[in-house]
């Protein structure tokens, strides 16, 4: 999954949690993520690679929590 956050103005980071409902994969996944150094058309992409947990909430449902940086694009990818 991919997810932007290009909300210049506020230049806020989020946290987003996602629910995975019937998840049957992996525990973990890959998270790359491309953040802006600044807004000019000069400006250049800082990338940073890491992981992002899998835990079961209450229910039995699965969901994982991304920290997306402000003015940035932020890839999960999770093995079935």
């Amino acid at each position: 999954m991919t997810v932007a956050n290009f909300n210049a103005v506020g230049r806020m980071a989020y946290n987003l949690a996602l629910q995975l409902h019937g998840w049957q994969g992996t525990k973990a996944g890959v998270v790359e993520t491309l953040e802006a150094e600044g807004y000019s058309e000069l400006s250049m992409f800082m990338r940073q690679s890491g992981s992002a947990a899998i835990a079961k909430k209450a229910g039995g449902v699965a969901s994982v929590a991304l920290h997306v940086p402000p003015f940035s694009v932020v890839q999960a990818t999770f093995a079935a």
